[in-house]
């Protein structure tokens, strides 16, 4: 069982996998430059197919956190067409199996969704919290 982990005095407080210095951004960064997840593999020796399950857990969980919270406040134009973005998202990573997922790497769709997460991580950053924990 791996745990995401942000800690504001490791990676500048990005969310990683606990025990190793691969973040959440270094995943996605390297499936949106167009990296097949077996060339991740290559590129970062700890990570495995486990891995890859936790990141895109993580991400759901991510784009869930976000839909639930537009949910409550949406009321600008802007906060509704984000509701719908992390909807579409979130309705697309959910219905990846992990088998799916080496194909899936290199979908547009995919593609558009991790820009969004990498946006919300941002957003997350930006916030002074000592520390985090997503389980897998």
């Amino acid at each position: 069982m791996y745990k995401i982990v942000r800690d504001k005095d490791i990676r500048n407080g990005k969310f990683i996998f606990e025990g190793t210095r691969i973040s959440i951004d270094d995943i996605a960064e390297s499936i949106l430059s167009g990296l097949t997840l077996e060339e991740i593999e290559k590129e970062y020796p700890s990570v495995n197919n486990k891995i890859f399950e936790y990141f895109f857990d993580f991400t759901k969980k991510i784009f869930e956190i976000e839909i639930n919270s537009l949910r409550k406040k949406a009321s600008t134009s802007k906060e509704i067409e984000n509701l719908f973005k992390y909807e579409g998202c979130y309705n697309y990573l959910k219905n990846l199996n992990s088998h799916d997922l080496y194909k899936s790497v290199n979908s547009p769709k995919l593609k558009v969704c991790l820009k969004i997460l990498l946006s919300i991580l941002r957003k997350y950053y930006k916030q002074k919290r000592k520390d985090e924990v997503f389980i897998g």
